[in-house]
């Protein structure tokens, strides 16, 4: 409990400088929340047309502040997909709360469209990493023969996994974000910076419907 009470949350960026903060007791043991927005800087969830949203409404984050920096020296292609009309969109999906609490559930293109219903693979991911037995897991969109995308997850686990225990796991937290089917594997693909390549497992899991 000491130990909790003295961990620091910080969320920033190289192109903005220190965003938000504040310490884990105080930040309400949300799923996602890093910290409570700095003074002196604005962040927004906006929807895909860039127009802002309530208060809580999970949308694409963009970020304003005198530490923003204006553009990347010598590409002029990447400055203007994240630096538009004078604010920095750093790529991340959340909200923000009325009193400042910044969430962050997921990076922009790593979101599964299923249905129509985004869901962030992080958020499926945790609640698979919740069972002891599971040492990894990957959350991925693969679509049926309807075209229609479903959620599918990869799992490892250091032993067996009751899967009936797993999926009334999924059926309680998740709801309709539960993963449609699950396949255990002996390991995730990964690039060279360790980062799971989802696109071998979306091509993998289509081979097996």
């Amino acid at each position: 409990q000491r130990l909790w009470e003295t961990l620091f949350s910080h969320f920033g960026a190289t192109e903005a400088g220190g965003i938000a903060s504040g310490p884990l007791a105080a930040l309400g043991g949300a799923f996602g929340a890093v910290g409570y927005v700095h003074p002196g800087m604005r962040v927004e969830a906006v929807d895909p047309d860039g127009q802002p949203l309530p208060p809580n409404s999970e949308g694409i984050l963009r970020i304003r502040g005198a530490n923003v920096i204006g553009g990347y020296v010598g590409d002029a292609a990447a400055s203007a997909a994240v630096f538009r009309d004078g604010w920095f969109y750093c790529g991340d999906i959340g909200s923000v709360s009325p009193e400042g609490l910044l969430t962050v559930s997921g990076r922009d293109g790593d979101f599964i469209n299923a249905g129509g219903n985004k869901v962030s693979p992080m958020v499926v991911e945790t609640v698979l990493l919740s069972l002891p037995q599971v040492t990894e897991a990957a959350a991925f969109g693969v679509p049926d023969r309807m075209g229609v995308v479903q959620i599918w997850v990869a799992i490892v686990s250091a032993t067996p996994v009751d899967m009936v225990i797993l999926q009334a796991l999924c059926r309680e937290k998740l709801a309709d974000k539960a993963p449609k089917f699950i396949l255990q594997v002996k390991g995730l693909p990964r690039n060279a910076n360790g980062k799971i390549v989802r696109a071998e497992l979306i091509r993998f899991a289509a081979g097996r419907q």
